[in-house]
């Protein structure tokens, strides 16, 4: 069983504890002596240290769910696809939102020990057919609501060996509840997990970034196990609460983290900024995840006025960089809470720089995390630089993913000859040691405009300074004489008005060149891909039909 008091003392780690040597900041030392490296045996033990414990409530129907609920429900899965012939090398895929019975196939899988795979819930047929051709999962447990589109796009790749349970009601397919009440109780009370002989090196988790050209990135049972422990020092004993799809690592993270430390999580499936602050302050939640479009939000929304939040604790932003003058005001709303933004990737999928309360600015990310190695090399040989010089960031830990699914070329290229991960940012870090993402070396958003080139990127954070804008996005829109003119899309913040020429004029007085040529486009929603990331390929097309409009 996993000690929730040694859950407490690594969440209360001293991450500055860190040294610097030839220029590598090393982080500080932690040897978590687990007593398994088997994350399906550490859940099922520690779902059975205390029954009545409550794991988790739902905040829209209050609906509550005891570990004794939790491992009576994952081991009816387990035993089901057991009978299936489910076991190691076999992908079980889920396909649905958060909700009480997600953590079902996903800890049924890891007794089996299995590689369990996550879509996004509400999965379009061209992606279904691109990941069905990719992983060739044996079962799909999945949401009602895309359970045709998945029927449709296994039978356009001509795949049909897939067994497919629904969550829900469906009179004609196998669903949750039918398998789970199938099992005996002699077979619930005499299972137990399956040994996995090498933990370090068996597949149980094919996460899909679908950010660019689909890839799987694969974790082993030993590196979700203690990535997930250390995913970032805070208070998971404590409630919390997250808006991380399952497709997400971080939510995987999360779900594993919080169930050791014997935590409980709220379930909120539509973030709304009042509704959000109502939630955090009736179920006194101490641990919130965040996202940057989040936090802009709920500081925007000024619902800081009426809901104070006094029961948070510890705030973490991840998944790209929040607005540093949002940033400083939601701290200041909210000063007896630690607030700090988490560098991580979906192939650490920990955190491997974060801030603490020692940290000195916050436009960092923080200080380099535990059992993690970063430095930062020169562009052009490869070396690592000293303090507040740029390069691109690299990063060396144990357990760091097996590498992509069927795709060992690509696994090849990310790392260098002396084992180091490439990140793709650009980056610098400062005598102090905190670490600054300055932009993407690839796939950044560029304006080419008079043969200069305008980061997208600057021109998004002068507009959110504005307090009508709550969501932004700036493409290139194309132009006969100038090449390029930027575009933005922008969100409104409810209940304020803001206009085009106002926003234009704002970013002009930051000069010519980033000025929104290409004028501002009004929308409801700015388009995502499944990661949760803005879809620049959408934008861009947007962009186009707008400049062939002139």
């Amino acid at each position: 069983m996993f000690d929730k008091m040694y859950c407490k003392s690594v969440d209360s780690l001293d991450i500055t504890n860190f040294v610097i040597e030839n220029n590598t900041l090393h982080g500080v030392k932690v040897d978590l002596q687990l007593k398994t490296e088997n994350v399906g045996q550490a859940i099922f033990q520690t779902l059975g240290c205390n029954l009545e414990h409550i794991a988790q409530v739902d905040a829209d129907t209050d609906k509550r769910t005891t570990y004794g609920e939790m491992k009576d429900d994952s081991v009816r899965c387990a035993l089901w696809l057991k009978k299936q012939g489910i076991g190691s090398g076999d992908v079980v895929t889920i396909c649905m939102y958060d909700h009480l019975d997600t953590y079902i196939p996903i800890f049924a899988t890891f007794y089996v020990g299995a590689t369990f795979n996550v879509w996004n819930h509400d999965v379009t047929i061209k992606s279904a057919r691109r990941f069905i051709k990719l992983i060739r999962p044996k079962v799909i447990f999945v949401w009602e609501g895309v359970l045709e589109v998945l029927k449709e796009a296994a039978q356009l790749e001509h795949y049909f060996n897939v067994k497919l349970v629904v969550f829900g009601k469906r009179i004609e397919y196998e669903t949750l509840v039918d398998i789970m009440e199938e099992q005996s109780r002699y077979e619930i009370q005499s299972f137990s997990p399956v040994e996995i002989s090498d933990p370090q090196n068996t597949v149980a988790m094919i996460a899909l970034s679908s950010d660019g050209p689909v890839k799987g990135v694969d974790h082993s049972y030993k590196s979700l196990l203690e990535n997930s422990i250390l995913f970032a020092p805070m208070p998971a004993d404590k409630v919390s609460l997250s808006y991380a799809s399952p497709y997400l690592v971080s939510y995987i993270a999360l779900i594993i983290k919080t169930t050791l430390c014997q935590g409980t999580r709220i379930i909120h499936r539509n973030f709304n900024p009042k509704h959000t602050c109502k939630v955090i302050n009736e179920y006194e939640i101490r641990l919130l995840l965040a996202s940057p479009t989040m936090i802009n939000y709920i500081y925007k929304s000024n619902a800081l006025d009426k809901y104070k939040l006094e029961s948070l604790q510890y705030v973490l932003i991840s998944g790209s960089k929040v607005n540093s003058t949002i940033y400083k005001k939601f701290k200041q709303k909210l000063p007896h809470a630690l607030i700090v933004q988490g560098y991580g990737l979906i192939e650490t999928l920990r955190c491997v720089a974060i801030q603490t309360k020692k940290c000195k600015s916050d436009d960092s990310i923080g200080f380099v995390g535990p059992n993690v190695s970063l430095k930062v090399v020169n562009l052009t040989t490869g070396k690592a630089v000293e303090p507040n010089v740029e390069g691109e960031l690299c990063v060396k830990m144990p357990d760091l993913f097996c590498g992509y699914y069927k795709n060992s070329i690509r696994t090849k290229e990310l790392f260098d000859n002396e084992g180091w991960l490439h990140t793709d940012d650009l980056a610098y870090y400062d005598d102090g040691g905190e670490i600054f993402i300055v932009d993407r070396l690839k796939d950044k958003i560029i304006v080419k405009f008079d043969n200069e080139r305008i980061s997208a990127s600057e021109i998004e954070e002068i507009l959110l300074t504005h307090p009508g804008v709550t969501e932004v996005a700036v493409v290139p829109k194309p132009h006969d004489i100038h090449g390029e003119h930027a575009v933005a899309f922008v969100r409104r913040t409810s209940g304020l008005q803001v206009s085009e020429n106002e926003l234009i004029e704002l970013s002009a007085s930051f000069g010519r060149h980033r000025k929104l040529h290409g004028g501002v486009k009004f929308i409801e929603n700015i388009p995502k891909t499944a990661g949760g990331k803005v879809s620049s390929n959408k934008l861009k097309k947007m962009a186009h039909l707008l400049a062939l409009e002139r």
